[in-house]
Order: structure tokens, then C-alpha cells, then sequence
């Protein structure tokens, strides 16, 4: 049953534009690492980690070797990554460099106002989130041709570490339509809890929720409402800083409710599934969630995969080429796909 698709291609257009705008990276810093931030004490000591924030009185600093450190304020200050050292004072014995051409000075003060920008940008959403990190993505495609085709993804990322937990939140939108005609109009959003029992073996409980509102099965609407939860277990192969490989066995309960007049149903399924994640070259990422359902009392099956590779072209924007598929669930009421997709983040 076709439906007028609603006039967002500007709301989604001015919202590219405002997350460009606000990772305000130059081009000449694209290809530039990661930055670490630095935590000078009055002594010279210095640590490297990540600033989290700064109250006035005491400094929150997460090292990359001593874990969450507390220091007074007036005993350190932080040097961001993001900005570069102040070069050394100069000396009777050491001779005056020759002044540079005018051109070459003012470019060298524009690229140090830029990098300063990206400093103060990058301590500001740390200091706004504290220890939650994440990524804001967009995807947009506009298309006059034959047909006229609109297609708009929107998503959020919330992660938090602790020693033996990890905790994901995650929410996205997704729009099409064709000649003003929806295709996809769907919302979705999930949690991810990892708890790990030892060194190799973890536990997950992962609920998520999925709202389509222009699914058509057998040429009737059959808009839906989906739940899952997926409970389970497993045994991490690696468990390297670059390089993470877990198996694991799950069970699985979906509630699904129709919101076309078919009601409410319920089904329990298992599954295995695969998770991977390691770091490339070049600020490259690869990761990875691929799950195999059955049914010990039979009826259907069906499969799900998510693959990401990202790139970081500097701290905070990240390019991502993403791959998924969903096949033969186990209730006939949810919409199969496959998609690829080029994402652009910012995260934080």
C-alpha cells in the first residue's frame, strides 16, 4: 500500500551540514593520528592518557597506564593532543632561525588556530559526556533522475567501560522513498551488556526494540512492533587490544505485535553467534556481529549479520562502510534486507 513520503530531505540536509560543521576538521588534518592528551605535573612528570575534566579545583585524567587519576589542579595542567607543543625558548647559543617568508607565517598561524579549535572542540563533548564515548552518523542520498529517490540514515552510539563490564546504547532512523512514495520508515534502538565471569568466559544480555511503519507482507500493511531479548553466553578466542574474537551460544524471545489487526505473538528461538573486532593500519577498524538462529522445537530460522569497516581520518571524523543482512527470522512478520551503506560520524 503506498504513502506519501514526508518533505525531510531539507531537516536531513541542514543536519549533514551542521555535523560537518561542527567536527570542523581542515582538510590538511585529515590524515593526522590520533592525538593523546598529556598530564604535565609542576615536576616535569608527565602521563599520557585521555582529559576528562576540570572543575577548578581537581583534574580527571584517564591514563593509558595508571587507569583514573584525580590531581589538584594546582599541582598539574593538561596539554591536548590536538594542540602542538609551544617550541622551545631560544638561547645565547643557539642562532635565530631566518624569519620565514610572510606566507609561510600566516599559514603556519592558521593551522595552529585550526588545531586549537579541534582541541577545544574535542575537550568540550568529553567534558559534556564524561566517561560515556560514542558516535554520531549520517547518511544521506538525494537523486532526481527518472525517478526521484530520498534516502536518509540517522544513528547514535553510547559505549562505557569498566573492568569487567562493558555497556553499548545504540538508536537509529532510517527513511526511503521513491517518487514521494515511502519505502522504509523505521526506528530502532538497542542495549548491550557484557559482563565477563573470567578472562575468556562472559556473559550478554542484549534487549532491542524495532518500530516499522511501512512494512507490507502478502500486499497488506503490516506495520509492526518488535522486541527482542537475547540472553547468553560465550568464550572470548582473543582478547588482545587490536584483536577480539568471541563465540557464543543464546537464547532468544521475540514479541512481536502487528499494529495492522493481526495482535501479538511470541516466539523462543536459540542461537549462535560470532563477535569481532580489530584494529588495522592506517586508523583502520574492523568489527563484527554475526548470528545463526535454530530452534530445538522446530519452525523457522533464519540469520543476522552486521559488518563495519571505519576509518579515522583524525580524533573526532570517521568515515565507516557498513554491511547488513537479516534473513528468514523466526517470526514471518519481520522484514527481511540487505543494505551498504557510507556513513560519516563524529565521535566523542
Amino acid at each position: 500500500m503506498p504513502r506519501r513520503a514526508p518533505r525531510s530531505a531539507p531537516f536531513f540536509l541542514a543536519l549533514l551540514l551542521a555535523i560537518i560543521a561542527a567536527a570542523g576538521i581542515p582538510a590538511s588534518l585529515r590524515a593526522a593520528p590520533d592525538a593523546t592528551d598529556v598530564l604535565v605535573y609542576k615536576d616535569g612528570d608527565r602521563v599520557q592518557g585521555r582529559f576528562i575534566s576540570d572543575d577548578g579545583k581537581t583534574i580527571i585524567f584517564r591514563s593509558n597506564r595508571f587507569g583514573e587519576l584525580s590531581v589538584p589542579s594546582s599541582q598539574a595542567e593538561v596539554v591536548y593532543g590536538s594542540i602542538p607543543a609551544a617550541a622551545p625558548a631560544q638561547t645565547a647559543a643557539t642562532p635565530a632561525p631566518s624569519p620565514k617568508p610572510a606566507a609561510n607565517t600566516k599559514n603556519d598561524e592558521e593551522l595552529a588556530e585550526e588545531r586549537l579549535v579541534i582541541g577545544r572542540l574535542s575537550a568540550a563533548l568529553r567534558r559534556f559526556f564524561g566517561p560515556w564515548h560514542g558516535r554520531v552518523s549520517f547518511s544521506s542520498e538525494a537523486v532526481n533522475a527518472a525517478d526521484s529517490r530520498q534516502n536518509e540514515v540517522l544513528e547514535g552510539r553510547m559505549n562505557r567501560k569498566w573492568v569487567a563490564d562493558d555497556v553499548q546504547l545504540s538508536t537509529r532512523y532510517e527513511f526511503s522513498s521513491t517518487n514521494e512514495v515511502t519505502n522504509t520508515d523505521v526506528t530502532k534502538g538497542s542495549a548491550y551488556w557484557r559482563h565477563d565471569l573470567s578472562r575468556r568466559w562472559f556473559t550478554i544480555v542484549h534487549p532491542s526494540g524495532e518500530w516499522n511503519r511501512n512494512y507490507v507482507y502478502q500486499n497488506q500493511a503490516a506495520d509492526y512492533v518488535l522486541l527482542q531479548e537475547e540472553l547468553g553466553g560465550g568464550f572470548a578466542v582473543w582478547d588482545r587490544p587490536n584483536k577480539k574474537l568471541r563465540l557464543g551460544l543464546a537464547n532468544n524471545v521475540y514479541d512481536v505485535w502487528n499494529t495492522s489487526g493481526d495482535g501479538h505473538t511470541t516466539r523462543n528461538v536459540e542461537s549462535v553467534f560470532v563477535e569481532a573486532e580489530f584494529g588495522l593500519p592506517w586508523n583502520l577498524k574492523l568489527t563484527e556481529r554475526a548470528i545463526q538462529y535454530f530452534s530445538l522445537t522446530g519452525g523457522n530460522t533464519g540469520s543476522e549479520s552486521q559488518f563495519e569497516l571505519s576509518k579515522k581520518f583524525s580524533e573526532n571524523l570517521v568515515l565507516a562502510i557498513r554491511h547488513e543482512v537479516r534473513d528468514n527470522l523466526p517470526d514471518i512478520h519481520v522484514q527481511n534486507y540487505s543494505s551498504w551503506r557510507l556513513l560519516l560520524g563524529l565521535d566523542f
